[in-house]
């Protein structure tokens, strides 16, 4: 510490406090200074001796133009005598002193001197330091280390573990108090994280909080999207489904009663978005397809394929039908819905009353059949070719017959020149139609040849004609109607009374051409 020269005035050096006692203690001196000065009159000048009275009553007594003595306008500096209680001050010197703070306390909008508490915050404010002590008690060492605590004290710290439920702080053994947020709330405060505190005068709070950040967690923020929390910034997990594809599949689907069906999403955002618009939910069941479903029922938008039969037809045909022998009918619908009160229909053409016997029923259907007894008769028969057009019968089994039988010959024979013969023998119902069992055709050609076959069998259960034969025969199996299983496809009744018929369709030119059956028939 320096001090002036003539008033002893104190001047701090550059590491010295600054203290105010001795800032009032030069302005005492300077005071008391100016108070023994003499003000100075333009157009005067000050003696360096003292001036009284007498000396002056004196002086007034010189008469006017006494002397010729001059006084000049102006002096140098140098002729006046300068002491530690009398000095010239320069206008720097008065400018720097007019700029100097009165002694009224420095406010906000003006200059002043420093007050007691400002000095004691302005000593207290530059702390920094490391915590120590337990998560809920945390201990601090300041540097420089404040002397109290007081409102507004500001200081920082960093935290050598994550902070408990309601943390305290004791800064260098001043008395430990609570940490909190803005808002009241206790501060929760994470592992070497540097935060700043002002005391309020009750407890520490944290500066640059905004305030309490909610309970959302990951699960509860849209992935792609960060939300704040105690411990920083986290990602959101929850998926945004139909983001891209503009549906998502479902995660399970139930029938739910009444129509309709419970389904189970997955979880996540469904979002309206500007690419795909509002999100769908697709339930996929292999089941539901339109060929599950009635033709002419809407689901979701799609016509069912199920034809309605019942609709259609309420007698509708079937595909196959079968009869087995234990009486069960066994009939092919057609594929489509039945409503339960629809028939499937399917015709046998000889299922009808006359082909049951009588008093017996199958079904609905009643039979008319009347008991019949077989009978036996003997054949004798024998032709010559005659007139175009000839028809001969040569036997018959009469109405009724299950099984008709011939056992004996049957003789065809052609002797010709150069002659066109055409004669069949033939199986003929009451109708009329025909069944060609042995046909003989020449045409302009000579040909001598016999035909003959040992037996006739004609079965109507299984509507065959079996025609036993020792030589070959044209018709039976080749050019005939009767397939070589002895079954046919032309209608043929077997109901009603069947005759073996010779049949001479031409006979012209020489020669000649015979026909005949020996032997007996018999049915039953």
């Amino acid at each position: 510490m320096q001090t002036t020269g003539n008033l002893g005035l104190k001047k701090p050096e550059g590491t010295d406090i600054v203290d105010i006692a001795d800032l009032n203690g030069n302005m005492d001196i300077l005071d008391n200074a100016v108070t023994s000065k003499v003000d100075k009159v333009t157009g005067k000048q000050l003696s360096t001796n003292d001036y009284t009275t007498a000396e002056k009553t004196k002086l007034a007594g010189v008469a006017a133009g006494a002397t010729n003595y001059t006084h000049p306008a102006t002096h140098p500096p140098a002729i006046i005598a300068q002491d530690a209680s009398n000095r010239f001050v320069t206008d720097a010197e008065k400018t720097a002193w007019n700029a100097k703070a009165g002694t009224a306390v420095a406010t906000t909008a003006t200059n002043g001197l420093m007050s007691a508490a400002d000095k004691t915050l302005l000593n207290n404010n530059t702390g920094f330091g490391t915590t120590a002590g337990t998560a809920t008690a945390y201990t601090l060492t300041l540097s420089p280390a404040p002397t109290v605590l007081i409102a507004g004290l500001k200081f920082s710290f960093k935290t050598h573990i994550a902070s408990g439920a309601n943390p305290t702080l004791n800064p260098n053994t001043l008395g430990a108090k609570a940490i909190k947020k803005p808002n009241g709330n206790a501060a929760t405060l994470a592992l070497n994280g540097v935060y700043t505190v002002v005391y309020d005068g009750t407890a520490f709070i944290l500066q640059g909080e905004g305030g309490e950040y909610g309970t959302a967690t990951a699960a509860d923020v849209l992935a792609g999207k960060t939300i704040g929390t105690e411990g920083g910034l986290i990602d959101g997990a929850i998926v945004q489904r139909g983001a891209t594809d503009g549906y998502t599949n479902s995660v399970s689907a139930a029938w739910a009663a009444g129509g309709g069906c419970w389904v189970r999403i997955p979880a996540g955002a469904y979002l309206k978005t500007t690419a795909v618009g509002n999100p769908e939910i697709r339930v996929t069941d292999p089941n539901v397809v339109p060929a599950n479903w009635l033709r002419g029922v809407s689901m979701f938008g799609q016509d069912g394929a199920i034809v309605n039969r019942s609709v259609e037809n309420n007698h509708s045909p079937s595909n196959a039908a079968e009869i087995w022998a234990t009486g069960d009918v066994f009939l092919m619908p057609q594929a489509g819905y039945y409503n339960g009160v629809t028939w499937t229909k399917s015709t046998f053409p000889t299922l009808v009353p006359s082909n049951v016997r009588a008093g017996v029923s199958i079904g609905t259907l009643v039979g008319t059949l009347q008991p019949w007894v077989g009978g036996l008769t003997t054949v004798d028969f024998a032709t010559q070719a005659g007139a175009d057009g000839k028809t001969e019968e040569m036997f018959r089994f009469p109405a009724g017959f299950t099984i008709g039988s011939f056992a004996g010959s049957i003789l065809f024979g052609t002797s010709n020149n150069n002659s066109h013969q055409d004669h069949s023998i033939v199986l003929q119902d009451i109708h009329g139609n025909r069944l060609v069992l042995i046909r003989h055709f020449v045409d302009g050609w000579s040909m001598n040849t016999t035909q003959q076959a040992t037996g006739l069998i004609v079965d109507k259960r299984s509507r065959r004609i079996t025609m036993p034969s020792t030589q070959y025969m044209w018709g039976f199996g080749h050019d005939g109607d009767i397939a070589a299983d002895g079954s046919f496809s032309k209608p043929f009744n077997m109901d009603g009374e069947v005759m073996l018929v010779h049949v001479v369709v031409a006979s012209l030119g020489g020669g000649y051409s015979t026909a005949s059956a020996r032997g007996a028939a018999v049915w039953n």
